[in-house]
């Protein structure tokens, strides 16, 4: 009887672990397992000389925050012990650490669309004041817009990598391995984003194309945190203006810096400096030394570029358009930067050259990269990490592109490139874990066949930071005399170097 009753035991904790492990397998596998995107346009405009169709639009992706935050110690967690009291509904943010939840709405959050159309193929942009969506959640924007009638041959789906918004990649729940993505909000994003691109290509009118590049300078601006101190501070300017009126119709502006100057202790929904850029090129802005500076109109689309490494206003005394010098983190510091990087833009796009050209051309695929970190790797399985991974091949599917438009390109990363990757300042130091020949090297800029070359952040996906593999720093002795942060947002130590290749091959390929 007992043997009887111990074998019915064990069956039935065979069956329990068995479905366990299944479900763990399952889970961790992508949700369109058998997507794979092989992509390769190119036409020359069928409207004139320089004449485009393009339409922009946007939509407001603010989450409703319904809650009370009482944060003692005032440093942006949620720690009951601390006697921090939480009520209501709980939206937990993006960045920095676990446990900080939304109190309030500082300003909105976007969605803004632009649809490009030379009269043969149909591209759209989508810019989210978002952390990052992964590779799934993208292929589910354009699945929506294509089952709603977009007719776009391409859509890019880039995220800002706001540090004040809802967590959409699931790292930053309440608890450190608690997963802090709303399947709701998620579901509202993915629906609205959608509705812009539908939207933009409803408001597609004849229009020219300029385009302008200077160097911000990173004094006041930027700050790089981890050696070798390398910055991409190209600042590129693309506005889209009806051909009859020349009114404006969208600015497309590129520039690379984490969306982070409310700090680390922040609990409202903002989408941070970019709010203040945004603002100062639609609207105008009041200089204390030029007067009122008129805004361009028409709807900004601010796109963030090479950020890895860590590209970041935190540590920086940012200086104000009235000559006040800011350190501390929070609205002012944002503030200050955005209306500094607006006054820019404005100055760049009244002097922007006009561009004739009306070539599109889009190479793009799905490629698989090596998930090394095993974090990463459990998180997918517990679902805490959103994006799926092949268990058994340990690799992890995503997206490159390389975009013509005109004399402008656009080299589109599934996460934070290291800004040397692009222009160039790759080292081998001493004391690094794989020392030795530079993989990432010439640096993938000295590729791009376009005058003017843009490195799309975060597009189609948000895998981390890609480190040069000769600066991969996990283990003792550590370069430049110190630890550094970074290794453990990344898939591993070859996904840049195999990243490079495979953009190097994508641009060799697509240009012959």
């Amino acid at each position: 009887m007992f043997l009887r009753k111990l074998k019915l035991w064990l069956i039935v904790l065979t069956i329990l672990i068995s479905t366990i492990v299944i479900s763990l397998l399952l889970n961790a596998y992508p949700r369109h397992i058998r997507y794979k995107l092989e992509l390769r346009i190119r036409s020359n405009g069928q409207y004139g000389d320089g004449i485009w169709m393009v339409g922009a639009s946007k939509a407001a992706i603010t989450p409703s925050v319904c809650a009370s935050f009482i944060d003692k110690d005032s440093d942006g967690r949620y720690e009951p012990l601390d006697g921090d009291k939480l009520s209501g509904t709980r939206i937990w943010l993006a960045g920095f650490h676990n446990s900080r939840p939304a109190s309030r709405v500082h300003d909105q959050l976007w969605a803004r669309a632009v649809a490009i159309d030379n009269g043969v193929h149909r591209i759209g942009i989508v810019a989210l004041d978002l952390i990052g969506l992964f590779y799934d959640d993208v292929i589910d924007i354009r699945d929506e817009a294509e089952r709603r009638g977009a007719g776009f041959d391409y859509i890019v789906v880039t995220c800002t990598h706001n540090h004040n918004s809802p967590d959409t990649l699931g790292l930053w729940g309440r608890y450190r391995f608690s997963c802090g993505v709303d399947a709701s909000y998620m579901d509202m994003v993915k629906w609205l984003t959608a509705k812009v691109l539908i939207e933009a290509v409803s408001n597609m009118r004849r229009c020219r194309l300029s385009v302008a590049q200077a160097k911000t300078g990173i004094d006041g601006l930027i700050g790089d945190s981890r050696p070798p101190f390398v910055v991409d501070d190209r600042l590129i300017v693309i506005r889209f203006f009806d051909a009859t009126t020349s009114k404006t119709v969208c600015t497309i502006i590129q520039w690379a810096n984490h969306p982070e100057a409310f700090g680390s202790r922040n609990t409202m929904v903002t989408s941070d400096f970019v709010h203040w850029v945004r603002c100062a090129v639609e609207d105008g802005i009041r200089s204390p030394n030029r007067g009122f500076v008129d805004g361009l109109g028409g709807i900004a689309i601010y796109i963030n570029g090479a950020i890895g490494g860590l590209m970041s206003p935190t540590g920086v005394s940012v200086r104000s358009l009235d000559g006040r010098f800011i350190r501390e983190n929070g609205v002012e510091k944002a503030r200050a930067l955005g209306e500094n990087i607006g006054m820019v833009v404005l100055e760049l796009a009244r002097k922007a050259e006009l561009v004739n050209e009306t070539q599109v051309e889009v190479c793009a695929r799905t490629i698989t990269l090596p998930i090394e970190n095993w974090l990463l790797r459990i998180g997918a399985h517990i679902g805490v990490v959103k994006h799926g991974y092949f268990v058994f091949r340990g690799v992890v599917p995503t997206e490159i592109a390389f975009i013509r438009i005109g004399n402008i390109g656009m080299l589109c990363i599934p996460g934070e490139l290291y800004p040397e990757v692009a222009i160039g300042g790759v080292e081998s130091p001493d004391g690094a874990d794989y020392a030795g020949e530079i993989c990432e090297s010439p640096p993938l800029l000295k590729f791009m066949p376009t005058k003017f070359s843009v490195i799309v952040g975060l597009a189609n996906d948000e895998l981390g930071y890609f480190i040069p593999k000769t600066q991969w720093d996990a283990h003792p002795p550590y370069t430049y005399g110190e630890r550094h942060y970074g290794e453990i947002m990344s898939l591993g130590p070859n996904a840049a170097c195999l990243l490079y290749r495979e953009l190097v091959r994508l641009i060799e390929s697509c240009t012959k």
